[in-house]
């Protein structure tokens, strides 16, 4: 396999590095020698960060990509800050095979074997932060969109509040201050949305979801959605689907 990286997803050792085992890495230097890549063929995974050789936005660059092929997996590799959210709202899509390598902490071959995985299907974050981020208050945004961004993973208080470069303790008074539940309740709300969105999109049972996402029993989905999402894996239809547990969510995160 070739994975083709756009230079400025990265530094060319520390990505090479974690890269190199899985296959041929080919770097490009700018925009065109990556969609000249895609296009000769053989590619099997694509690496970019937020901004191409010129710092303009890679969403142009994405949008050939899927046009050509749509099944390619992309991998923005990025570090979260504020001024990474408005590109991450521009750059990802939701229904193509996208996922964002958060910089410095997620492993890009783990990132690619993930997405390579046969039962891997694109998940709802693209819909979560244009849902959410447009009314995240400032002092939350980095760990809402960090929320999101791993809500499949489920990680923990501590490694998000981490990863935003904060303390357990801050984010909590950020959240208490905008009268929102607690960062664990956040984080599980999100959590909760991505199984819904698996069980609708994709028709999953929960024994499914509990397999892929790896949650110890079946009976640990159940009880996410019917904590976090208003509903459960038996009533999920009939309860109003996605669209209803979205709403739930956002009551619960008093968004609406």
């Amino acid at each position: 396999m070739r994975i083709a990286i756009l230079a400025g997803a990265g530094s060319r050792h520390e990505v090479s590095r974690q890269l190199d085992p899985l296959g041929e890495v080919t770097w490009c230097d700018d925009s065109a020698s990556l969609v000249a890549e895609v296009r000769s063929g053989g590619v099997g995974a694509v690496v970019t960060g937020l901004s191409d050789e010129r710092r303009r936005s890679v969403a142009p660059l994405v949008s050939d990509i899927a046009d050509y092929q749509p099944s390619l997996p992309m991998i923005i590799s990025t570090r979260v800050d504020r001024a990474a959210i408005d590109g991450l709202l521009a750059v990802l899509t939701l229904g193509l095979r996208m996922e964002c390598a958060v910089r410095p902490f997620a492993r890009l071959d783990r990132v690619v074997r993930f997405m390579l995985a046969e039962n891997y299907r694109p998940g709802v974050a693209p819909l979560l932060l244009h849902h959410f981020m447009p009314h995240v208050p400032p002092a939350l945004a980095m760990f809402l969109v960090l929320a999101i961004l791993e809500a499949p993973a489920r990680r923990s208080v501590a490694e998000l509040a981490a990863w935003s470069r904060s303390s357990v303790r801050t984010i909590e008074r950020h959240l208490s201050r905008e009268r929102w539940p607690t960062a664990h309740v956040v984080a599980h709300a999100f959590s909760a949305l991505d199984a819904v969105w698996l069980m609708t999109e994709y028709g999953w049972s929960a024994r499914r979801v509990q397999e892929v996402r790896r949650f110890s029993h079946p009976s640990g989905v159940t009880r996410l959605l019917s904590t976090y999402a208003g509903t459960k894996p038996a009533t999920l239809i009939a309860d109003g689907g996605f669209p209803a547990a979205l709403d739930h969510v956002a009551r619960l995160l008093t968004l609406s």
